[in-house]
């Protein structure tokens, strides 16, 4: 049994809907976190924590897109959130587990849009 099995790890909620235990460790600059929870994960936790959108309107506040649209600062998955906030180790090691690198956000933004816009230089 992974010691993650039937962990609640996702938020349901409308002011944080979609982030998981990923996003709030890469938010945290946590990477002892995401590694022990990426290797105690069942695979099928793990995709669901990989392709975890953070879709909350707590992530909204105050960011709009080229075009007026709302959007998260670091983007929805935890790939992009570790990119924006200048993380490659985890960059590497969320891709070392299954990431997709052509994630985008629901407005179609990949993560090198987002890296573009509100990167860390």
């Amino acid at each position: 049994m992974h010691a993650c099995t039937n962990l609640k790890t996702t938020y349901r909620f409308a002011q944080y809907d979609g982030e998981n235990v990923l996003h709030l460790a890469i938010a945290k600059r946590r990477g002892d976190l995401v590694k022990y929870f990426l290797e105690e994960s069942s695979d099928n936790e793990k995709t669901d924590l990989l392709k975890g959108r953070a879709v909350g309107v707590f992530d909204l506040v105050g960011f709009t897109d080229d075009k007026g649209i709302k959007c998260c600062k670091f983007g929805e998955h935890p790939l992009c959130w570790a990119a924006v906030t200048n993380q490659p180790k985890l960059v590497d090691l969320l891709l070392e587990h299954g990431a997709n690198i052509e994630c985008e956000t629901r407005n179609g933004d990949s993560i090198l849009h987002m890296l573009v816009r509100y990167g860390t230089p």
